[in-house]
């Protein structure tokens, strides 16, 4: 098993990382972070692509009041890309902003992370991003190739217990992240009205549309669409997935 290293940020802002080479690294992974017992997982997913500013400011609300307070409340662990980009720098800031507790990983591949002492060729390559608390590095040489890694390390680390995706935006990775969630029985959440993936699921979820992608997700009977304006109602329905207390519809 890979031994885990410390990543230093600035001033006293630091995260524990390590690289996995195959899948059975994952089986120790959680005493190797330091993430102890099974627990709910929340797997973020998306982009950025496109948002106008009032979405992501309501997207901003949506973090703190729906993902971040429930995370919180049940004890998840929540997993996402750990770029300093999109989705996962909004995830990053509303963590710190409620001075959170719970674990956030950040999940990508090797090549494509700047790292503070490592500048990798790519010129796709992305910055991690500063308040998650651990990382996870994954073989690989482009967006995308984590994906897999990432529906498999939130099984790992829940052990049983309830797991999520909640889809926001989003283009092809995210398109591939939401079949990797499918593909280990996940249920999806996509967040209405915020573009992309997410949009062309809800309005498939409708009737509004016919997206070939969404439309083989939506077969799996594992995906749901929330609007972005109802961020009590995502709560909720966090709170129920993640304490077994409502079967998916």
């Amino acid at each position: 098993m890979p031994k885990p290293y410390i990543i230093e940020f600035f001033a006293e802002q630091s995260a524990i990382a390590i690289e996995v080479k195959t899948s059975a690294d994952l089986k120790a992974i959680s005493h190797t972070l330091q993430v102890t017992g099974s627990r709910p997982v929340i797997v973020l997913v998306g982009g950025a692509g496109e948002l106008r500013h009032y979405h992501v400011a309501r997207l901003h609300t949506l973090f703190l009041k729906a993902i971040v307070a429930v995370a919180e409340e049940v004890g998840a662990i929540v997993i996402d890309g750990g770029t300093d980009t999109g989705v996962m720098q909004m995830m990053g800031r509303a963590y710190q902003k409620a001075s959170a507790s719970f674990p956030l990983i950040g999940v990508l591949p090797a090549e494509m992370a700047i790292l503070p002492t490592n500048q990798p060729s790519s010129t796709e390559a992305a910055a991690l991003e500063p308040n998650h608390t651990h990382f996870v590095l994954t073989p690989g040489q482009q967006w995308g190739d984590e994906s897999a890694w990432m529906a498999d390390l939130a099984n790992v680390l829940a052990s049983g217990k309830p797991s999520v995706t909640v889809l926001i935006n989003g283009g092809a990775v995210t398109w591939k992240d939401a079949a990797e969630s499918v593909r280990v029985d996940r249920p999806i959440i996509a967040i209405a009205d915020t573009g992309r993936a997410a949009d062309a699921i809800a309005h498939t979820l409708t009737g509004a549309s016919n997206d070939a992608q969404a439309t083989q997700l939506i077969a799996s009977g594992l995906v749901e669409a929330i609007e972005l304006e109802q961020v009590e109602t995502l709560r909720t329905r966090l709170q129920d997935l993640l304490t077994s207390k409502a079967l998916f519809r």
